[in-house]
């Protein structure tokens, strides 16, 4: 018995004796009365116990405590206070939107920015983050959750990177889910309830990455038909869908090697037509719904026709050729500017210093050689912005590039690939090797945030890469990784 139940038990007993004090008053006889004060100090005692004795219960119990649904309250690491929770995905089975239920959610402990220095990182041991729980990466700092639930065997990832996953306003992201026992489809991720809003037939689309959504209506989604020569807005809220123009004299329709994307400030995509007498390139405005320019089609050095990529001023468009990038006018017209430079993963951007539009792209040979690489498609000049003139290593294998589709077009999100570590191990690799990265253009900073630990994924092809997006203000990316297993799911990092 301790000190607090002894002291307990005295007034227990205190109050008991007082209680036997007190006399029931007779109305017809005049007693005198006794003091009550024994009584009065006893309960007061008792009270102050009690209250002791329910504070120290509560300091000798864990403090976990279930929040509400009020607004998220940022905590530190341990504070021994749990955060906020709010909803998220369910198991991933292959229901309706409506059948999502929300289940709880961490905000994350911290908010880090990665490391933005060249030394090798190794990859420690990390489980696997669970749904909606925030867990720290070990090596750089940032927090990370998952927040799909893939049926065994199956893929859920953003769309190819080329494409812009995430929508006008940054609360929706586009994932596509295929493989092993389900139906392949893309998915529409609410990142403010945390559930799917969607389960999407886009199947008519020329790729599953050739779609894309609307610069300003975060609802709308919009695809080509190649069969039918078509453009289609899809509502992802309200599920109605139409279609909202007819390409004149194409037999079918495309983009080619390209991702058929408009940039993230621009309405205008651009199609490759092909007609009972060739082939044509169509720019079309989807916001007005016309067709702005038109003109045959320019073949690659291998002869492909190939959509060529909007600018993000709206100006003109680049050709991504095999052995060089062509700048094109409004017009869709060649201009005398070209850079001669072999392109792996490449995505268009802007520089905020100049106002130039630009071409971010992994190089592995010739003058400017990278991970990233920034290419001034107003003069042709190439600047190594990750790479051996900045003090970081020759570009791993292969990358993919997403990026942003704010008010921030010079910050772009890479990964590189394949999972060289098999399995991860403590073993540092080189630096940049197998890791997820937000790059600002503008001030030559290299964000690394995390390995994504894809790793003996060899049997997922195409998707053994990890692929990666980045929200329009910068503060989420978002990449795919099978952490070493037989599923591949989508993974949130949180930078503020």
């Amino acid at each position: 018995m301790n000190d607090l139940d002894t002291r307990f038990r005295q007034a227990s007993a205190s109050l008991n004796a007082a209680l036997e004090t007190i006399e029931v008053p007779n109305p017809s006889a005049k007693k005198p009365q006794r003091s009550r004060a024994p009584l009065a100090a006893a309960a007061a005692l008792i009270a102050v116990l009690a209250i002791g004795g329910v504070l120290a219960t509560r300091r000798n119990t864990p403090t976990d405590v279930i929040s509400s649904a009020t607004d998220p309250v940022e905590t530190q690491a341990g504070a021994g206070i749990e955060p906020y929770v709010a909803p998220t995905e369910p198991s991933a089975t292959e229901t309706t939107a409506s059948e999502v239920p929300g289940s709880e959610v961490t905000t994350p402990w911290t908010v880090s920015p990665g490391v933005t220095d060249a030394a090798p990182q190794p990859v420690s041991p990390m489980p696997r983050p669970e749904i909606g729980e925030f867990s720290v990466e070990p090596n750089f700092g940032t927090s990370i959750t998952r927040v799909t639930d893939s049926p065994v065997g199956s893929i859920t990832a953003p769309v190819s990177s080329g494409t812009q996953a995430f929508n006008a306003d940054g609360s929706r992201l586009l994932l596509y889910r295929t493989r092993d026992g389900v139906t392949p489809q893309h998915l529409v991720y609410d990142l403010e309830t945390w559930t799917i809003d969607a389960f999407l037939d886009l199947s008519a689309a020329t790729d599953i990455e050739d779609i894309f959504w609307d610069p300003a209506d975060p609802e709308v989604l919009r695809i080509v038909d190649p069969e039918a020569g078509t453009l289609e807005e899809h509502n992802v809220v309200s599920g109605a869908s139409r279609v909202a123009h007819t390409f004149d004299g194409c037999n079918s329709t495309g983009f080619g090697n390209t991702s058929g994307t408009p940039s993230a400030h621009t309405s205008t995509i651009v199609v490759v037509c092909t007609t009972a007498t060739g082939t044509d390139w169509i720019a079309h405005d989807v916001t007005t719904n016309t067709d702005v320019a038109r003109r045959p089609a320019i073949p690659t050095a291998s002869g492909s026709f190939d959509a060529p990529l909007t600018l993000p001023s709206g100006n003109g468009f680049v050709l991504v050729d095999d052995e060089q990038i062509i700048v094109l006018d409004a017009d869709l017209e060649p201009t005398s500017i070209t850079s001669q430079i072999i392109v792996s993963s490449a995505a268009v951007g802007a520089d905020p210093v100049n106002g130039n539009d630009v071409l971010i792209a992994t190089v592995y040979d010739g003058d400017a050689v990278g991970t990233v690489v920034v290419v001034d498609l107003a003069t042709g000049v190439q600047q190594v912005v990750t790479g051996g003139e900045t003090g970081y290593p020759y570009p791993p294998t292969s990358s993919t590039m997403s990026p942003a589709a704010g008010d921030l077009p010079w910050f772009v999100a890479v990964t590189t690939s394949p999972g060289a570590l098999s399995p991860p191990t403590a073993k540092a690799p080189e630096a940049l090797a197998d890791e997820v990265m937000l790059v600002d253009i503008a001030n030559g900073v290299t964000s690394r945030l995390a390995h994504h630990r894809m790793a003996d994924a060899e049997a997922f092809d195409n998707w053994a890469k990890s692929y990666v997006a980045v929200s329009p203000d910068g503060s989420t990316v978002v990449f795919s990784s099978n952490w070493g297993g037989d599923t591949v799911d989508t993974f949130r990092i949180e930078l503020s």
